[in-house]
Protein backbone atom coordinates (compact mmCIF):
# COMPACT_ATOMS: atom_id res chain seq x y z
CA UNK A 1 0.00 0.00 0.00
CA UNK A 2 1.09 3.50 -0.37
CA UNK A 3 1.70 3.15 3.34
CA UNK A 4 5.03 0.95 2.70
CA UNK A 5 7.84 2.81 2.47
CA UNK A 6 8.73 0.80 -0.76
CA UNK A 7 5.20 1.46 -2.66
CA UNK A 8 6.58 4.28 -4.40
CA UNK A 9 9.49 3.11 -5.94
CA UNK A 10 8.24 -0.39 -6.75
CA UNK A 11 5.18 1.84 -7.73
CA UNK A 12 7.85 3.34 -10.87
CA UNK A 13 9.47 -0.34 -11.60
CA UNK A 14 6.29 -1.96 -11.96
CA UNK A 15 4.67 1.36 -14.68
CA UNK A 16 8.31 1.32 -16.24
CA UNK A 17 7.64 -2.84 -16.65
CA UNK A 18 4.08 -2.17 -18.19
CA UNK A 19 4.94 0.77 -20.56
CA UNK A 20 8.17 -1.49 -22.07
CA UNK A 21 5.52 -4.27 -22.62
CA UNK A 22 3.32 -2.03 -23.95
CA UNK A 23 5.94 -0.48 -26.13
CA UNK A 24 7.21 -3.71 -27.58
CA UNK A 25 3.55 -4.73 -27.66
CA UNK A 26 3.05 -1.76 -30.15
CA UNK A 27 6.51 -2.22 -31.91
CA UNK A 28 5.21 -5.83 -32.95
CA UNK A 29 1.75 -4.28 -34.36
CA UNK A 30 3.90 -1.78 -36.79
CA UNK A 31 6.12 -5.07 -37.68
CA UNK A 32 2.97 -7.01 -38.22
CA UNK A 33 1.52 -4.57 -40.16
CA UNK A 34 4.44 -3.88 -42.41
CA UNK A 35 4.95 -7.58 -42.99
CA UNK A 36 1.71 -9.28 -42.34
CA UNK A 37 -0.23 -7.55 -44.21
CA UNK A 38 1.54 -9.52 -47.68
CA UNK A 39 1.06 -13.00 -45.59
CA UNK A 40 -2.86 -12.12 -44.63
CA UNK A 41 -2.18 -11.51 -40.55
CA UNK A 42 -4.40 -8.68 -39.58
CA UNK A 43 -5.66 -10.52 -36.07
CA UNK A 44 -3.47 -9.17 -32.52
CA UNK A 45 -4.40 -9.40 -29.45
CA UNK A 46 -2.52 -7.35 -26.54
CA UNK A 47 -3.60 -8.21 -23.11
CA UNK A 48 -2.63 -5.40 -20.80
CA UNK A 49 -2.79 -5.31 -17.23
CA UNK A 50 -5.49 -3.38 -15.31
CA UNK A 51 -2.50 -0.88 -14.63
CA UNK A 52 -1.75 0.07 -18.45
CA UNK A 53 -4.56 3.50 -17.81
CA UNK A 54 -1.49 4.72 -15.28
CA UNK A 55 0.52 5.01 -18.34
CA UNK A 56 1.52 8.56 -20.17
CA UNK A 57 -0.94 9.77 -22.33
CA UNK A 58 1.67 9.51 -25.03
CA UNK A 59 1.94 5.93 -25.61
CA UNK A 60 -1.58 5.58 -24.40
CA UNK A 61 -2.86 7.88 -27.99
CA UNK A 62 -0.69 5.57 -29.15
CA UNK A 63 -2.59 2.55 -28.20
CA UNK A 64 -5.44 3.86 -29.37
CA UNK A 65 -4.58 4.30 -32.46
CA UNK A 66 -3.17 1.57 -33.53
CA UNK A 67 -5.54 -0.96 -31.70
CA UNK A 68 -9.02 -1.56 -30.66
CA UNK A 69 -9.08 -0.96 -26.71
CA UNK A 70 -11.88 -3.44 -25.06
CA UNK A 71 -12.93 -3.01 -21.99
CA UNK A 72 -14.56 -6.30 -20.21
CA UNK A 73 -16.85 -4.19 -17.88
CA UNK A 74 -17.47 -5.39 -14.42
CA UNK A 75 -20.91 -3.97 -13.32
CA UNK A 76 -20.86 -1.96 -10.43
CA UNK A 77 -22.99 -4.74 -8.28
CA UNK A 78 -20.02 -6.74 -8.55
CA UNK A 79 -17.45 -3.50 -7.56
CA UNK A 80 -17.85 -5.10 -3.58
CA UNK A 81 -16.79 -8.65 -4.28
CA UNK A 82 -13.55 -6.89 -6.09
CA UNK A 83 -13.13 -5.19 -2.86
CA UNK A 84 -13.59 -8.54 -1.02
CA UNK A 85 -11.18 -10.38 -3.02
CA UNK A 86 -8.55 -7.69 -2.72
CA UNK A 87 -8.49 -8.34 1.59
CA UNK A 88 -8.80 -11.97 1.26
CA UNK A 89 -6.04 -12.39 -1.79
CA UNK A 90 -3.76 -8.76 -1.57
CA UNK A 91 -1.85 -7.80 -4.19
CA UNK A 92 -0.05 -5.21 -5.11
CA UNK A 93 -1.83 -2.75 -6.98
CA UNK A 94 -1.03 1.17 -8.46
CA UNK A 95 -3.26 3.17 -6.06
CA UNK A 96 -3.15 6.65 -8.11
CA UNK A 97 -4.93 9.34 -6.33
CA UNK A 98 -7.39 6.81 -4.59
CA UNK A 99 -5.46 6.29 -1.51
CA UNK A 100 -6.05 9.48 0.88
CA UNK A 101 -5.90 8.68 4.59
CA UNK A 102 -8.43 10.62 7.14
CA UNK A 103 -6.79 11.62 10.40
CA UNK A 104 -7.92 9.06 12.97
CA UNK A 105 -8.24 6.12 11.25
CA UNK A 106 -6.72 2.88 11.36
CA UNK A 107 -4.71 1.37 8.18
CA UNK A 108 -7.65 -1.38 8.00
CA UNK A 109 -10.29 1.88 7.54
CA UNK A 110 -8.59 3.42 4.93
CA UNK A 111 -7.93 0.37 2.81
CA UNK A 112 -11.87 -0.28 2.64
CA UNK A 113 -12.59 3.54 2.12
CA UNK A 114 -10.30 4.23 -0.87
CA UNK A 115 -10.13 0.63 -2.49
CA UNK A 116 -13.69 1.63 -2.83
CA UNK A 117 -13.00 4.74 -4.71
CA UNK A 118 -9.79 2.89 -6.69
CA UNK A 119 -12.58 0.91 -8.63
CA UNK A 120 -15.19 3.20 -9.35
CA UNK A 121 -11.97 5.25 -10.35
CA UNK A 122 -10.56 2.90 -12.75
CA UNK A 123 -13.87 2.10 -13.61
CA UNK A 124 -14.41 5.66 -15.21
CA UNK A 125 -11.04 5.68 -16.81
CA UNK A 126 -11.22 2.27 -18.49
CA UNK A 127 -14.48 3.86 -19.82
CA UNK A 128 -12.72 6.70 -21.63
CA UNK A 129 -10.04 5.17 -22.64
CA UNK A 130 -12.29 2.02 -24.39
CA UNK A 131 -13.48 2.21 -28.14
CA UNK A 132 -15.59 -0.99 -27.06
CA UNK A 133 -17.27 -2.10 -23.75
CA UNK A 134 -18.09 -5.38 -23.29
CA UNK A 135 -20.99 -5.97 -20.23
CA UNK A 136 -20.17 -8.26 -17.91
CA UNK A 137 -22.50 -10.88 -19.27
CA UNK A 138 -20.93 -11.10 -22.71
CA UNK A 139 -17.55 -11.92 -21.44
CA UNK A 140 -18.40 -13.65 -18.55
CA UNK A 141 -19.55 -17.46 -19.36
CA UNK A 142 -17.57 -20.47 -20.30
CA UNK A 143 -19.68 -20.79 -22.92
CA UNK A 144 -18.81 -18.06 -25.66
CA UNK A 145 -16.01 -19.39 -28.25
CA UNK A 146 -12.72 -17.38 -28.81
CA UNK A 147 -14.49 -16.94 -32.40
CA UNK A 148 -17.81 -15.60 -31.09
CA UNK A 149 -15.61 -13.22 -28.54
CA UNK A 150 -13.63 -12.02 -31.22
CA UNK A 151 -17.06 -11.23 -33.30
CA UNK A 152 -18.52 -9.29 -30.11
CA UNK A 153 -15.51 -6.99 -30.05
CA UNK A 154 -15.33 -6.25 -33.94
CA UNK A 155 -19.45 -5.54 -33.56
CA UNK A 156 -20.13 -8.56 -36.36
CA UNK A 157 -21.55 -10.85 -33.40
CA UNK A 158 -25.21 -11.89 -34.19
CA UNK A 159 -27.68 -12.51 -31.27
Amino acid sequence: TPMDARYEDRRRVYLSFEREAVRRSLDAVDKVTKEGALAGLQDIVIDTTGSVIYLDDEILEELKKKTKIVYLETPSQSHTQLSDRYFKHPKPIIWDESFKPIAGENKLETLIRCIKELIQRRHERYLQLAEVVLDFDSHNTNFISTREFMERVCGTATE
